[in-house]
């Protein structure tokens, strides 16, 4: 009897171990696939090391906010899809699903990214130091540091469809006090990576 209830705890350790093995495997693959996706929106964006979207600023490092941010363009109690689908005729209902379970979360990024761009993360406190409160013009001090930048930029987590051959994110950059824009970006997965389909600005200042 000590045997076999002996053997039973051993074996639902060992269960538990590989169960929680498996996860953390999942997590790491949906962790670096979204990296991934990041890169190519930030090669789109940023091709020819400009701001291609709207200043046309040369850009030698990109400054990136540390945290996905959870952010809407239309409403900050949710978003206006209907909006959102008038500038992305492609975007599925299946895509948003699971958006709207990723974006509610934040996630602190990791030096992960795979780009020819230098870059460096800018922490919440670093950008309360240079933006809060919201009065305050801190873009002197930030261009003062952070030279050639163009300003910087936020992701949120990234949403997948089912196939996991596409991919929504939300990409938002900012370079000026009245100087900021907002994307919803979809891409497609090919057989030499993630690749942007389709860039919906939804808002612009």
């Amino acid at each position: 009897m000590k045997r076999t209830a002996a053997f039973v705890l051993f074996t639902g350790i060992l269960f538990l171990a590989v169960h929680v093995s498996a996860q953390s495997a999942t997590y790491a693959d949906t962790t670096n696939e979204e990296y991934r996706v990041y890169d190519a929106v930030i090669k789109t964006m940023f091709a020819g090391d400009k701001v291609t979207f709207d200043t046309q600023a040369k850009v030698r490092q990109l400054i990136i906010r540390e945290r996905t941010k959870t952010q809407y363009a239309f409403s900050d109690k949710g978003e206006n899809w209907t909006q959102v689908k008038y500038r992305l005729p492609k975007l599925t209902d299946e895509l948003i699903a699971d958006y709207e379970t990723k974006v509610k979360t934040e996630r602190k990024l990791k030096r992960s990214f795979d780009i020819a761009l230098q870059y460096t993360y800018m922490s919440a406190k670093e950008h309360a130091e240079f933006f809060l409160p919201r009065t305050k013009d801190g873009w002197p001090e930030f261009y003062k540091k952070y030279p050639d930048s163009g300003g910087y930029i936020s992701f949120s987590n990234v949403g997948f469809n089912k196939a996991r051959d596409q991919a929504l994110v939300y990409f938002v950059h900012w370079g000026g006090s009245l100087c900021g824009t907002g994307h919803y970006v979809i891409l497609t997965k090919a057989k030499n990576g993630w690749q942007v389909d389709t860039i919906g600005m939804v808002w612009i200042s």
